[in-house]
């Protein structure tokens, strides 16, 4: 069957890329698998990640963490929303670890759970997320029976707001978080996620939880996509492109347009425009911008033009050989030619929305390993 995604998925990849962040702390190492792994798939990651040695998994509610517990038996497992009033049977049944983000989430786990069952406690200092304040703090360590006398604080944890780009507020978070943890009894800590691995062992604690990390950001290529080739056209000079009227031809042009839209997870942001107003918009700071992203026909970055439909996007092939598109059949849109990154210069913000987007389940999608795409001879 021709299908018009073509998602391709490279375990081995992301085996390098575990034993890469691995090396990078003496600490406990855990990975965030919220999203179903990024879109990499649930069932992918875990089984690499218990090879290698990990034994913490994070992910956003019970649901996932049924799917991350049938794969690893033995692990533990967080859940970063908490546990909200009625799923404690099912937490306990599966042995999950709720991460209680608010005073009224450890009430209820301390009220029904057996005396001595593990639970993680977030503390928020300074993203305005989730999770206890300093206030709230301070009633634990006032009431700390009251509240947790049932419970067995295996972890508190924070979320840094960003990167080491925000260093000084980073630094902030950290004092806010040591402030917090001078307040209440021992118990491990985990502060650092994907950003914070790289900021110092100062951060990482006991334990670090990665994400996007082992994925996207700065990690080698896991994953590529690649849409079908619709059609080829001609487009004359002053013709537009797309809706809207919103991408004029600055010359004659070839343009070719792909079987992937934002139904797919191919962000309408990603859209290319060149009206008037929108370029004004643009130069203001103010939104609209002639952002640019690509595909890959046949070794040769073709920019998107117009703005992202829900099935198609159109790319400027002026500059691609019309022997290679007398070939190509598919292009590449996210992968090693078309690197996730690229998706940041063009629309200005972290990319890895389009990443999670573009891999989560899609019923026109085909999903290969890369020796059964080299196998199938796709053209590309």
């Amino acid at each position: 069957m021709i299908s018009d995604l073509i998602r391709v998925f490279d375990t081995v990849a992301f085996e390098r890329n575990v034993k890469a962040a691995k090396a990078m702390t003496r600490a406990r190492f855990g990975a965030t698998l919220k999203a179903d792994a990024y879109g990499f798939g649930i069932g992918r990651a875990v089984p690499v990640l218990v090879r290698n040695g990990v034994e913490d998994f994070f992910v956003q509610d019970i649901v996932e963490a049924a799917a991350v517990r049938a794969l690893a038996p033995k692990a533990r497992i967080y859940t970063y929303a908490g546990v909200a009033d009625g799923q404690a049977e099912e937490f306990l049944r599966l042995g999950i670890i709720p991460v209680c983000i608010s005073l009224e989430q450890i009430k209820y786990y301390n009220s029904v759970a057996p005396k001595g069952t593990p639970v993680a406690i977030h503390f928020d200092t300074g993203m305005n997320r989730t999770g206890l304040s300093l206030s709230d703090a301070a009633e634990l360590k006032k009431n700390w029976t009251k509240w947790c006398g049932n419970l067995d604080v295996a972890l508190y944890i924070s979320h840094l707001r960003g990167p080491y780009a925000y260093g000084d507020y980073s630094a902030r978070q950290l004092a806010r978080f040591k402030e917090v943890l001078a307040m209440l009894p021992k118990a491990q800590v985990s502060l650092a996620g994907s950003a914070g691995l790289k900021m110092g062992a100062e951060y990482h604690f006991d334990l670090v939880r990665l994400g996007e990390g082992l994925f996207v950001r700065g990690a080698e290529c896991v994953a590529s996509v690649y849409a079908r080739v619709l059609q080829i056209r001609d487009v004359a000079k002053g013709s537009t492109v797309g809706y809207s009227n919103q991408f004029v031809a600055p010359s004659d042009m070839k343009v070719a347009t792909l079987c992937v839209g934002y139904k797919d997870g191919y962000s309408r942001d990603l859209s290319r425009v060149n009206g008037w107003k929108n370029s004004l918009r643009a130069r203001l700071g103010v939104g609209g911008a002639a952002t640019k992203a690509f595909a890959d026909f046949g070794g040769v970055l073709a920019p998107l033009v117009g703005i992202v439909s829900m099935n198609n996007a159109m790319f400027d092939v002026s500059a691609v050989p019309v022997s290679v598109l007398a070939r190509v059949k598919y292009a590449e849109i996210l992968g090693a030619r078309v690197k996730v990154s690229d998706m940041r210069t063009a629309i200005g913000y972290a990319p890895v929305e389009n990443f999670v987007g573009l891999l989560r389940y899609n019923p026109s999608a085909v999903d290969l390993t890369p020796e059964d795409f080299k196998k199938n001879k796709i053209l590309i």
